[in-house]
Formats: structure tokens, sequence, C-alpha cells
């Protein structure tokens, strides 16, 4: 388990990036041909306002592995189908702001 940041700074955070939900799922490993990884599984549920495309969740990505000090990965929740909520653990997830 990680460090987790106090919660003022995950709700900094979420303000900043408009997550309306910030859920941890915790350690995964990943595979990607060549880069294999542990990261720490975040699962976030934007606002309806907010219009992030694929570089601004590496830059998202970023800011919480540079904070946190842990390779980190966030899936965007309306990205995950219906019926896969078990393959990403979402029901054993710690809420970690929720607006």
């Amino acid at each position: 388990m990680i460090e987790l940041l106090p919660q003022h700074q995950f709700d900094a955070f979420c303000r900043k990036w408009r997550i309306a939900e910030l859920l941890y799922v915790g350690e995964v490993h990943l595979d990607f041909d060549d880069d294999a990884r542990d990261a720490h599984r975040f699962i976030a549920k934007f606002r309806p306002d907010a219009r992030w495309g694929y570089f601004d969740v590496f830059d998202m990505e970023d800011e919480l592995s540079r904070t946190l000090g842990v390779p980190v990965q966030i899936l965007s929740r309306d990205g995950i189908k219906k019926g896969r909520e078990s393959a990403f653990r979402i029901q054993d997830a710690a809420v970690l702001h929720r607006d």
C-alpha cells in the first residue's frame, strides 16, 4: 500500500482536473509488450464539463506519480464497460474523493 496524501491534497488534485470521484484500486502489474512494470491504479469519474484528451490523462498520471513518488495509472470510469467492473476490482476500491 502506498502512503496516501492528506485529503485536502486529493481534493485539490480532483478540483484541478475536474474529477467528480477518484477511486484507488491498488497496485497492479502492467505488461505492455517490452514495458512491464507495477503501478498504482486509480479510477476517475470526470465531471460533465471536463473535456480531457488522451495526453491530458498522461499529464494527470505524471502529476500524481510525482506527488506520490510511485508509478500510477489513471483509468476513466466511463471507459470501463458495464459488466467489466469486476476485472478492474472497482467493488473493492477505496474512495479518495467524491463531490
